[in-house]
């Protein structure tokens, strides 16, 4: 429903359609975390597991890493393609506001300091993960911020605004 009668029907009207899709893109995990947490969370008689009382906290830092991520990889990979989302009538900031589609990538980016760190802070990663996180969260800030200032000229996903991004997360 959220897909079919949220997201694809505001592609034409507004760039909220980025946002509708970035919740829709992350239900996913929660489900899938839904699905295992009765057999991976528990030793099996319904007891948590060690260091995972709070199950339901995992499936959602999943989807939050999901939700935030597609931001700064939407953002770079739609400017490459921004006349074509133009011609075919698709409201993306690429195209409507290039200024805030820099900003949308580089704010979002940020975030993976403080998810990096609300993960270890709720047991879910060791404290050591904010530190191995930390180089590439800086890369990915780097990239975001030169993706801002450039307006997206001389930036994309291929220059590295989403790939650091997308290690993080193959990273959890």
């Amino acid at each position: 429903m959220l897909y079919a009668g949220a997201y694809t029907p505001l592609k034409r009207v507004s760039v909220v359609n980025t946002w509708i899709g970035a919740i829709v893109g992350g239900i996913p995990p929660l489900m899938g975390w839904a699905a295992a947490a009765g057999q991976s969370a528990t030793h099996g008689d319904g007891r948590a597991a060690p260091g995972r009382s709070r199950t339901s906290g995992l499936g959602y830092s999943a989807r939050f890493t999901i939700f935030a991520w597609q931001f700064p990889h939407f953002m770079s990979l739609s400017w490459p393609i921004r006349e074509e989302y133009k011609n075919a009538g698709y409201k993306m900031l690429s195209w409507v506001n290039p200024a805030r589609n820099g900003r949308v990538a580089l704010r979002y980016s940020l975030l993976f300091f403080p998810i990096c760190i609300g993960l270890c802070y709720t047991g879910i990663t060791e404290w050591s993960f904010a530190v191995a996180s930390a180089p590439v969260n800086i890369w990915l800030v780097k990239e975001a911020v030169r993706f801002w200032k450039l307006e997206g000229h001389k930036g994309s996903a291929k220059g590295g605004c989403s790939g650091p991004v997308y290690g993080i997360c193959l990273w959890l």
